[in-house]
This record gives structure tokens, C-alpha cells and sequence, in this order.
């Protein structure tokens, strides 16, 4: 009879430490799916705002670096445009960089996510 009781209280602690994991890892869960909604909002902004750089660019296309420099402006205007011009490509990039990093960072949560899913799943199975 013992022994039975012991069985059963161990049992009892094993059911209590799975709801306690399977809360925190419901907890857990929504928290990341919080996050990803967070970073989906972020990423349609900025492909917005990409998309509208993509516009702008496509639309001053006919005035390239080259036409700048050989502007009948002074010398001076065209090395101050040609500067302005860098800056603009180098914060585009940045601007590229950042998407691709919200992307990563998207995939890496979703990741996760599936991960968190299938460890709740074999939690409520077992």
C-alpha cells in the first residue's frame, strides 16, 4: 500500500511539473507571437518606405552621379552634390540592411515559434 502511495505521489509531482512547463511555455508562446506580430508591423513600414525610395530613385534615374559631376555648375556644386549623392546610397543601404536584419529576425522568431508549438504539443501528449 506504501508503495502505491509513493507511486502515486510521485505521479502527482510529475502532472504538476508538466502544467507548470506547459504554462510557461504557453506563456512563453504568446509572448514570441507578440514579438513577431511587433516585427511583421516593422517590416511592412519599412518595405514601404523602401518601396517609396525605389520610386524616388527610379524617378531621378536620368540624373546619375556622372550627370552631377559634369553639371555646367561650378566645381564646387558638383563635388557638394556628388557627396550629398553618397550619403543618400549609403543610407539606402542602411536602410537595406536593417529590412534584411527584420527578416532574419522574423524567420528566427518563427522558428522558434514552431519549435515552442511542437514542444507544447509532445507536453499535452505526454
Amino acid at each position: 500500500m506504501n508503495q502505491l502511495e509513493r507511486e502515486i505521489g510521485k505521479l502527482h509531482q510529475r502532472v504538476k511539473s508538466s502544467k507548470i512547463k506547459i504554462a510557461n511555455s504557453k506563456q512563453r508562446y504568446q509572448q514570441l507571437q507578440k514579438e513577431k506580430a511587433h516585427l511583421d508591423e516593422i517590416l511592412v513600414g519599412q518595405g514601404e518606405l523602401f518601396k517609396q525610395q525605389i520610386r524616388s530613385t527610379y524617378s531621378t534615374r536620368s540624373q546619375s552621379k556622372w550627370k552631377l559631376l559634369l553639371s555646367r555648375n561650378s566645381l564646387q556644386d558638383a563635388g557638394r552634390n556628388s557627396v550629398i549623392y553618397d550619403y543618400i546610397h549609403q543610407a539606402r543601404a542602411e536602410q537595406i540592411n536593417h529590412i534584411s536584419n527584420l527578416a532574419d529576425n522574423i524567420k528566427n522568431n518563427q522558428l522558434t515559434l514552431k519549435r515552442q508549438q511542437e514542444t507544447l504539443q509532445n507536453l499535452l501528449n505526454n
